[in-house]
């Protein structure tokens, strides 16, 4: 199982977990329907697996079925979403990343 969670959809992100046929959840905080008790959840869920105070996204949580868990939170290491867009090497980092991750997932 994968649960992302993000402000906007990753849309390409999204189509690879359908190829997949792999069960997934999205948390689009920004959402009217996101409770604060969705919030308080959330955030203790981040705080246990990431050892972070505080939620940064994209978070993104892969769980095998052994219950094992995995998180990865943000893009790749130099990548700063405020200043630019990724490049196209960063987008084939964070790809091979994410398909390391669903291989977790499928153990």
């Amino acid at each position: 199982m994968i649960l992302l969670v993000l402000i906007y959809l990753m849309s390409s992100l999204v189509i690879v977990l359908s190829h997949e046929l792999l069960h997934f959840f999205m948390a689009k905080i920004k959402e009217k329907h996101y409770s604060s008790q969705d919030n308080q959840k959330l955030n203790r869920f981040f705080e246990k697996y990431t050892h972070q105070t505080s939620l940064s996204v994209p978070f993104v949580v892969s769980i095998n079925s052994k219950g094992q868990v995995e998180t990865h939170v943000g893009t790749v290491s130099d990548h700063d979403a405020e200043k630019a867009r990724m490049t196209i090497q960063q987008k084939s980092d964070l790809k091979k990343f994410l398909d390391k991750m669903i291989l977790f997932s499928k153990n």
